[in-house]
């Protein structure tokens, strides 16, 4: 009985330790995906402060991408809390900059239309 107790304890810590190995590489996409996600409005952002030309963009479009990262960054935070989450605050931190920016540069050159 006591054998058993003993291998199923090894089992059970070499599965836990599998677990956070997945749960690394998982957060590791993550944090990739976000930083992918997050710097692909830099051209955007460039082109607009080169050119000051903000007719072809839409405002509300990008004034939505900001709610829609809030509300995750929120989901992140509790996350966090639970201890996960916190490649999802990093990376929609960055994202939520990167996109106010482009939402300032779209008001300033607009009223300068």
């Amino acid at each position: 009985m006591l054998t058993l107790f003993v291998t199923y304890g090894i089992l059970n810590i070499e599965v836990k330790q599998k677990g956070m190995i997945l749960m690394m590489i998982i957060e590791g996409i993550q944090l990739m995906g976000g930083i992918f996600l997050t710097f692909a409005t830099l051209p955007q952002i460039t082109q607009v402060y080169i050119t000051k030309n903000v007719s072809g963009l839409n405002l509300t479009t990008f004034i939505m991408i900001l709610i829609g990262n809030l509300l995750q960054g929120a989901y992140g935070i509790y996350m966090a809390v639970n201890g996960y989450g916190f490649v999802l605050i990093i990376s929609n931190s960055m994202a939520f900059c990167m996109i106010l920016t482009l939402i300032v540069l779209i008001v300033k050159y607009r009223k300068e239309e």
